[in-house]
């Protein structure tokens, strides 16, 4: 097993750990991790953790092909519009002098 997999199937342990975790009510996970999984094919979404950091962008590994940004699918931008999430989240991935497009999303969703 080559390090790329190993990495993905932690990922999707990981992935299951938070959401049997959020499912039994534990605090500092957000309703958005609750309801991580898409309707369609049960496949996971991007999702919002609050981290001892802070609020962060989360990717599964095993999500749907169109949020995986680094493999040619959406930009993060459209994904932070998509699942709604805060502004510090926002500051923290977009950056205004990078991504114009990005920040103009942000400046009409807040």
């Amino acid at each position: 097993m080559n390090w790329m997999s190993r990495l993905e199937e932690s990922d999707k342990r990981l992935n299951h750990k938070i959401l049997s975790t959020s499912r039994s009510g534990v605090e500092g996970i957000t309703k958005t991790e609750t309801s991580a999984r898409s309707p369609e094919k049960n496949v996971l979404k991007p999702f919002v953790f609050n981290s001892t950091h802070g609020p962060d962008l989360r990717i599964p590994a095993d999500c749907h092909p169109k949020y995986k940004w680094w493999a040619g699918g959406q930009s993060i931008a459209e994904t932070l519009l998509e699942i709604n999430a805060p502004k510090t989240v926002w500051l923290n991935h977009v950056d205004p002098t990078l991504n114009k497009r990005g920040w103009n999303l942000m400046a009409k969703h807040f």
